[in-house]
């Protein structure tokens, strides 16, 4: 992956004030991602990024077509239940079943991209 297409790393600076040192140490770590920021177990780290991925394509979609809640229930047969986490943008909720599903339903090119790390 060239450097220009690679998201600019997150950084999480930490303060520590020992008990007996004259002033506070600041750390700073980076990351590829706020997903890898924090504190999930890496596999989980993984699935939130496919997600946010999926999401943000999805709700860019949505807005690109004008589609309203209604457009999603009846023309592409999306559950009220799942309409509100799009709506809502709680990309937590909802599977990545359901999103590649809602994304295929919207006509949106998904791609899956194996690499060996």
């Amino acid at each position: 992956m060239s450097n220009k297409n690679k998201p600019a790393p997150f950084e999480l600076q930490k303060e520590y004030k020992l008990d007996d040192a004259p002033k506070a140490v600041t750390t700073t770590q980076r990351f590829d991602s706020v997903w890898d920021a924090l504190d999930f177990p890496p596999i989980e780290a993984k699935k939130l990024k496919i997600k946010s991925k999926l999401m943000i394509a999805i709700n860019q979609e949505i807005k690109d077509k004008k589609l309203t809640s209604s457009d999603l229930k009846k023309q592409f047969n999306i559950s009220d239940q799942l309409v509100a986490y799009l709506v809502n943008e709680k990309f937590d909720a909802p599977s990545i079943d359901q999103l590649l599903e809602v994304a295929w339903s919207l006509k949106l090119p998904v791609k899956l991209n194996i690499t060996h790390e």
